[in-house]
């Protein structure tokens, strides 16, 4: 069964690789398939809505534009939408692509999108000294790349927890 189309303000839940999930919020689409989300820990055993007042894109985990399809098929069950959701409190954030070549990282490149809902507008800028937010990949990501990062930093293996 095909589910309506997503829109920004639109929460929804991500399965993550180990168990549990993640919780997901749409804040751009472009009507074409693609979606702008900011991700939110920490793990939860079922499905369910934060409190409003920690889903704030300072506190987001992660984001990345992805293919809606885990929201169409159900496979990313929506929970309802973000009680006064202003597109205004949720800015385009800088993107960057680091590449893993053997043991070595090449130097991080960062993208910036226009502020609209093409999501395919990109420029490559300079990179600040820190950012404040990392994704593994410039451009859309498939939504296993999601699941698999949003399990990585609400999830981590064992030997990578501290």
């Amino acid at each position: 069964m095909r589910l309506p189309k997503a829109q920004p303000g639109d929460l929804f839940a991500v399965p993550l690789d180990r168990g549990g999930f993640g919780l997901g919020l749409v804040t751009r689409v472009d009507g074409k398939g693609g979606a702008l989300g900011f991700f939110f820990g920490p793990k939860q055993s079922e499905p369910r809505i934060m409190a409003s007042e920690d889903i704030r894109p300072d506190l987001a985990v992660l984001a990345v534009i992805f293919g809606d399809t885990a929201l169409l098929n159900g496979a990313w069950p929506r929970l309802g939408r973000l009680a006064e959701f202003s597109r205004d409190q949720w800015p385009t954030p800088l993107f960057s692509l680091q590449l893993r070549i053997g043991d070595d990282l090449t130097p991080a490149k960062c993208f910036e999108y226009a502020d609209d809902d093409t999501l395919w507008n990109s420029r490559q800028v300079p990179c600040p000294e820190r950012l404040s937010m990392v994704i593994g990949r410039e451009g859309h990501a498939p939504n296993g790349y999601v699941e698999g990062a949003l399990t990585d930093l609400l999830d981590p293996p064992l030997w990578q927890q501290p």
